[in-house]
């Protein structure tokens, strides 16, 4: 008896590892809520960079590195971490279909607003509802071709998913309609197109990781107080030493947004409301 229970155990493991659903990688966490919308429980998605790292500055475990090695698909940005990742693929018999979700979309540069002037592509995409209708169809049209046979399944929940953000964009516009032409200051500059979509201007304190150079704080400090600004937004993922001194200095609040969340909608709404909040009419 106990030799039959042996046997039938150890046959069923590889009849386990067999069943368990394909790997889908993203860049960044904030994906993971459209790749589980979208597929449900018939892949298994994973964010190269996990939730809470700075994506320009993570270094990937050999653990991560294994992971990165299951995956069929890879949905990627163009971040530091996703040129490691590529890296790592060109080295695989049979890397995973990539998709490039910036390709053929209108990117923004890099402002120099207190830095030296920069010519890098702002990859922080996602931050538009907008923007990610056209996405979350090409995740559609990947998840389609990797795995033909849950294809009504997929265009069912893609078709909700684009009413989820519609619907979004909608509520985002009327929370933020008395705001447009309006300025945010932030530690770290991220939300260049969600204030693109709802007219506002974003007016960082950092870029690209760089501290704001000391011949431009006095020009930033006139900026800030000629245009009103009632608070700094502040990431998890970035220093905010210089953003509460320089908010204590000003005798303005902080406000903590964590732009890499993988509760989207949740994210945006917050967003709005603190914009609200900050800028005075």
């Amino acid at each position: 008896m106990l030799l039959r229970l042996f046997i039938s155990f150890f046959c069923i493991i590889p009849i386990l590892s067999y069943s368990e659903p394909p790997v889908v990688l993203v860049s960044v966490p904030p994906y993971l809520y459209f790749v589980k919308k979208i597929a449900e429980n018939t892949v298994s998605a994973e964010s190269l960079i996990p939730s809470g790292a700075n994506p320009h500055l993570y270094e990937p475990t050999p653990k991560q590195v294994q992971l990165q090695k299951q995956a069929v698909l890879w949905l990627k940005l163009g971040e530091r971490a996703d040129q490691k990742a590529q890296r790592v693929f060109q080295e695989m018999k049979n890397p995973p279909l990539i998709i490039d979700l910036a390709e053929g979309l209108a990117l923004l540069s890099y402002k120099g607003d207190c830095c030296s002037h920069l010519d890098t592509k702002d990859l922080h995409i996602w931050l538009s509802p907008k923007m990610m209708q056209t996405q979350v169809k090409r995740i559609t049209q990947a998840l389609i071709q990797l795995f033909p046979t849950h294809t009504e399944l997929y265009q069912r929940n893609l078709n909700t998913l684009l009413k989820e953000l519609e619907q979004i964009d909608q509520e985002l516009t009327i929370i933020l309609k008395n705001k447009q032409g309006k300025t945010i200051l932030v530690s770290h500059p991220a939300f260049a197109y969600f204030c693109r979509d709802y007219k506002l201007e974003q007016l960082s304190l950092e870029e690209e990781g760089k501290d704001c150079l000391p011949q431009y704080v006095p020009e930033l400090l006139h900026k800030i107080k000629t245009l009103g600004i009632g608070g700094i937004i502040i990431e998890p993922q970035h220093g905010s030493k210089a953003a509460k001194l320089l908010a204590q200095n000003l005798e303005i609040p902080t406000y903590i947004i964590d732009p890499y969340s993988e509760d989207y909608i949740a994210s945006l709404k917050q967003m709005a409301e603190v914009v609200k909040n900050i800028i005075h009419d």
